[in-house]
């Protein structure tokens, strides 16, 4: 049992002191933490492997350029093309004639405007040129125009109206074909597609 004495001095610390029976919360002293700054010392490992790094990067950049140069000295410069126009005439003919040819003769009767014919339909003199293919259809030059034009780019073209031959197939649609020529530079004169000769 409690005695007077002992619940005179329990109540005088509930009156006086009650936060004694409470448990107290862990005191945890604040410590300052102070973080060196470290800056990290040059190393010379990290310079010979950034010096690695940049000669193998060097050397692939010379590599690559020099596949790239083998490419274009190999990739051949063409001697003939054609507009839109003219695919799109080619087209219609290839549908209602089959495979063609192309004949650009020296003057005369025909002139000197390109003739199409059905592959086989004109025979080239010996030694006139084939300068390329149109649509998979070969273009022969005769020999001694070709000596005039053979520093040119031709490039195939249609116009409506006749033709000064006649015999061309795209003449009874009321169009004829045309050649626009454009002199080649003195580095495109070194890469030329090569010329096949007729025998």
């Amino acid at each position: 049992m409690w005695s007077g004495y002992s619940g005179l001095h329990f109540v005088s610390v509930l009156r006086f002191a009650p936060h004694r029976l409470v448990p107290r919360r862990p005191y945890y002293r604040s410590r300052r933490i102070y973080v060196k700054n470290i800056s990290p010392k040059p190393d010379n490992d990290c310079f010979v492997r950034l010096f690695l790094t940049l000669q193998n990067l060097s050397t692939i950049f010379f590599l690559l350029f020099q596949e790239y140069k083998i490419i274009m000295e190999t990739k051949k410069i063409s001697r003939l093309s054609a507009t839109e126009k003219a695919l799109e005439l080619i087209w219609e003919l290839e549908k209602k004639h089959g495979e063609l040819m192309f004949y650009q003769a020296g003057g005369c009767c025909e002139g000197t405007q390109p003739q199409c014919f059905e592959k086989g339909g004109y025979f080239p003199r010996m030694n006139d040129a084939m300068i390329g293919t149109i649509n998979g259809n070969e273009f022969w030059i005769d020999r001694d125009l070709f000596e005039y034009w053979q520093y040119s780019h031709f490039t195939l073209d249609v116009l409506e109206g006749f033709g000064p031959g006649g015999f061309s197939l795209e003449t009874p649609l009321g169009k004829t074909f045309k050649v626009h020529y454009k002199l080649f530079t003195p580095e495109e004169l070194k890469n030329l597609e090569d010329v096949k000769r007729s025998e």
